[in-house]
């Protein structure tokens, strides 16, 4: 048959329609394959978000669980320092009845070394004593004349004799007046005592404090560091922090390996001194 106007027309109406359904085949298919990348990404966001967040709060939980002890150590020295029968011994300021006194109330204080009461401004640097009072604790004791608030907890000298965990308290009489300060020093035992009680995951955790860009590893537990960067938290009431790597496939917690103050995890190499000014 011969192609008239009339078939020519209708040739050409049946190729645009077959080009209609053919872009609009492609035009779905487009849609379906951003739309599905689209959600794949936002998916792949979103899980990672969530992992972040886990991590996230298990570090927060460790944390808390790290500051536990610390913090009742706080409450105890919180309750001795209020308690009326030491207001008034520091009223009476005579320093041989408080140095008998806080040796009788050390005992009261889970890993206690010493406990030395002093009247306000009556404290030297004293390298003899076992653990000695070194120039970082008389920066703290002034500090704690001058402050209303807590002095956080921090640990001196480390991998030197006589490391120890400092925690020091101000007493004051019924008007609100500073009338003697408490230092308190704890063995550094009570950061691996912490840690080994918890079971990070599968994962590995360490317990640092930081000054001035410099580290040192308190204890540390877990099946050694993985790759990439750790969470970081700090530690309520003390100038420490949290380093924690989650395990990598969610793997059951294994058998802890606690290092001991000082030391770099996992390897027991001696620490990068932290804030220890000429002690």
């Amino acid at each position: 048959m011969v192609d008239g106007p009339v078939s020519n027309r209708r040739f050409s109406r049946r190729v645009v329609r077959q080009a209609i359904v053919i872009g609009a085949a492609v035009v779905m298919a487009m849609i379906v394959i951003i739309g599905g990348s689209y959600l794949y990404r936002a998916g792949v966001q979103s899980r990672a978000e969530a992992a972040k967040q886990a991590r996230e709060a298990a570090a927060q939980s460790i944390a808390r669980e790290l500051a536990a002890p610390f913090l009742k150590l706080r409450a105890d020295m919180s309750a001795l320092t209020r308690d009326p029968d030491i207001v008034m011994l520091f009223e009476r300021a005579d320093p041989a009845a408080l140095e008998q006194e806080a040796a009788r109330r050390a005992q009261v204080f889970p890993g206690a070394l010493k406990l030395r009461f002093f009247l306000p401004g009556r404290y030297e640097l004293d390298t003899t004593s076992d653990p000695p009072l070194s120039y970082i604790s008389l920066d703290l004791l002034r500090r704690a004349e001058e402050s209303a608030g807590p002095i956080s907890l921090e640990a001196h000298l480390l991998g030197k004799p006589g490391q120890h965990i400092v925690l020091v308290d101000s007493i004051r009489n019924t008007a609100g007046q500073l009338i003697g300060l408490a230092h308190l020093s704890l063995d550094v035992a009570l950061f691996e005592q912490t840690i080994s009680g918890l079971a990070p995951g599968g994962g590995y955790l360490e317990l640092r404090q930081a000054d001035g860009g410099r580290t040192a590893t308190l204890a540390a537990t877990g099946k050694g560091p993985g790759a990439g960067e750790p969470v970081i938290v700090s530690v309520a009431d003390s100038r420490w922090n949290v380093a924690y790597w989650p395990a990598g496939g969610g793997a059951p917690p294994g058998p802890p390996a606690p290092t001991r103050a000082g030391h770099s995890a996992p390897a027991p190499a001696p620490p990068r001194a932290v804030g220890d000014r000429a002690e």
